[in-house]
């Protein structure tokens, strides 16, 4: 099982940028002691332009922060977590918030 979610709320075909700029989430199984969790990475994959905009804002504080280079991170989650984020997430779906 794995998956891909990208950042839609940035129409990036009008720009044409690569969509993964905004942030993406990927998701897949991961098995590294016995034990199956659900691996969660949200990144990014910064371009020149945001690049720029971070280093004229005085925003860079990470040294691997590059245009072109995956930029994010990961969490494991068990099956409690995972049935908890499903939670969490029909909430939101109801209620809107």
């Amino acid at each position: 099982m794995a998956f891909k979610i990208v950042d839609e709320e940035y129409h990036m075909e009008a720009t044409g940028r690569d969509p993964e700029v905004m942030g993406y989430i990927e998701g897949y199984t991961s098995n590294t002691v016995g034990v199956t969790f659900l691996r969660l990475n949200c990144l990014m994959v910064p371009d020149e332009e945001m690049y720029e905009c971070y280093r004229r804002t005085n925003c860079l504080r990470h040294f691997e922060f590059r245009p072109g280079q995956k930029y994010g991170t990961g969490v494991r989650l068990n099956r409690r977590q995972v049935v908890r984020l499903i939670w969490e997430l029909v909430k939101w779906l109801v209620r809107g918030h």
